[in-house]
């Protein structure tokens, strides 16, 4: 008989036991299943090493493991993550009843780690990521998503983007954060750690994406204050096809984006480029017309004054 994979639940309290019984009372379970939960102030180190601990003691520790965590980024997801590297981990998180009983049931205990995680994913929510679609990526570069915010990496970023897109490199287009180190190494700390985060200027940034043409699985995330910089972008080279705006004030009704960034705005739709107002990804995107901007006389095509 072939050998059944192993299915560790990991969760914060009392979660990933009480799945595993809850499921007892609706299927007929299958074997090898392990539940491991965090401990109130446990910390990362100490829980990677408890879950590497109950790997171990498998017998065959370097076959396939499917890990099922309780949600994203939180310190049991992280601790799997780290693990991956390690072992041969295929992992799933954001745990829904149905999913769990897909997983769990006997029936399937026939099946490879990789077909149960994809016949699990049908039965998901769309909250249900398989990080190891995220870790290996797509089989050529491309920019998955240029984005205008403010206030660039904070929680509706790294919580709800970043989670949507399964960015493998997060760029910052910034000439401020160049020379100020404190903020730069804060903004990096932010991100996941499986995001690489990057900051160049428009330039920079051009010459970065040219040099990785030839590497497989990297998308890129790019993030800048203002819709200016993507106009300097396209001018290195880069070719953008929809910039992102992350805040209702540039809707034509709402009359408070500025006069800088409306004519950038423009300039980019003129390029033929799509600019959307989309504050979260589940949101459907509201697409910007050519601003009409009376008694502005706009800068030229290929100069920076105004004439």
């Amino acid at each position: 008989m072939d050998r059944i994979v192993p299915i560790f639940i990991i969760s914060h309290g009392t979660l990933a036991s009480s799945i595993k019984e809850t499921a007892k009372l609706i299927i007929e379970m299958r074997d090898d299943i392990y539940c491991l939960e965090l401990k109130e102030e446990e910390s990362l180190e100490d829980f990677k090493c408890r879950l590497e601990k109950s790997i171990l003691s498998l017998k065959d520790s370097n076959d396939e493991i499917i890990i099922v965590s309780d949600m994203p980024l939180a310190t049991p997801f992280n601790a799997a993550v780290m693990l991956m590297k390690k072992y041969n981990i295929f992992h799933l998180t954001g745990m829904s009843m149905q999913m769990m009983t897909f997983l769990l049931q006997k029936d399937n205990s026939y099946m490879t780690a990789e077909n149960l995680c994809r016949r699990a994913l049908e039965q998901a929510t769309e909250q249900t990521l398989y990080l190891n679609d995220l870790l290996k990526g797509e089989k050529t570069i491309s920019v998955t998503i240029a984005r205008v915010d403010e206030r660039l990496i904070h929680g509706q970023i790294v919580n709800e983007w970043i989670l949507k897109v399964r960015p493998t490199h997060l760029i910052i287009i910034d000439y401020e954060l160049l020379t100020d180190l404190f903020m730069a190494n804060i903004y990096k700390a932010m991100a996941p750690f499986w995001v690489e985060v990057l900051i160049f200027s428009p330039e920079d940034t051009a010459k970065f994406l040219n040099s990785r043409q030839d590497k497989n699985g990297e998308k890129i995330f790019l993030l800048a204050r203002s819709p200016g910089i993507y106009e300097e972008l396209i001018e290195h080279g880069v070719d953008i096809s929809e910039v992102v705006l992350a805040e209702k004030k540039y809707l034509p009704q709402k009359r408070k984006a500025s006069l800088e960034n409306k004519i950038a705005i423009n300039h980019l739709i003129e390029k033929n480029v799509k600019v959307t107002v989309q504050e979260f990804p589940n949101e459907e995107a509201t697409v910007i017309e050519k601003y009409k901007l009376k008694g502005i006389k706009e800068r030229t095509r290929y100069g920076r004054g105004f004439f």
